[in-house]
């Protein structure tokens, strides 16, 4: 299903914008050699790999139970209202906001993965996503909630849940991207 067909003005946009980052993620993969990809100026700070393992590591934590939410409800006709908590967090998760420490659950995998296997993980978690926000097009954004990777006492609405990954994957795209403007990055500044 195209995101233009689908009916929450909420999923349509966040379809489009995951769809929008999964593209911008497979074009950096596929202009930086791998030295590039696992480049890192400092060594607690992210490569661009690492920041797309990060992300497959979070998606992995988030579908199941996004996967159990839509497989168990019914459909309704509200529109996406997110809460107090859920707006904060995802406010938090925006490119430009201020840093974020990750608890380790949330750690990227990365070790003798090549570049090409981690982005590969990386998109098939993202198409899952994609897929139960289509599917989850007929049902409540609001209802019901779900509890947080990080600890069960954090519960996010379907709307929120999809609108966190989205907004965090493109914040990693951005903080990936971001290593090519350091000195030292493997690249020269018109290779990409």
């Amino acid at each position: 299903m195209a995101d233009s067909n689908l009916r929450q003005p909420h999923l349509r946009r966040l379809v489009k914008e995951a769809n929008a980052v999964r593209s911008d993620f497979e074009k950096l993969f596929e202009k930086w050699p791998e030295e590039a990809l696992r480049w890192k100026p400092a060594p607690k700070v992210w490569s661009a790999a690492e920041c797309v393992d990060h992300l497959a590591v979070t998606a992995d934590l988030y579908l199941p139970r996004l996967e159990r939410v839509v497989d168990r409800q019914r459909p309704a006709s509200a529109s996406f209202q997110p809460s107090w908590i859920g707006n904060r967090f995802v406010r938090a998760l925006e490119f430009g906001s201020r840093p974020i420490k990750t608890f380790k659950v949330f750690q990227p995998e990365v070790s003798d993965q090549s570049a090409d296997a981690v982005l590969e993980r990386y998109l098939d978690r993202q198409r899952r996503v994609v897929e139960l926000m289509q599917t989850a097009d007929e049902l409540d954004p609001n209802r019901p909630k779900l509890p947080s990777p990080l600890t069960r006492l954090l519960r996010f609405s379907l709307g929120e849940a999809f609108t966190i990954l989205v907004t965090h994957d493109r914040r990693h795209y951005r903080q990936a991207m971001r290593l090519s403007e350091q000195p030292g990055f493997p690249l020269p500044r018109t290779a990409y």
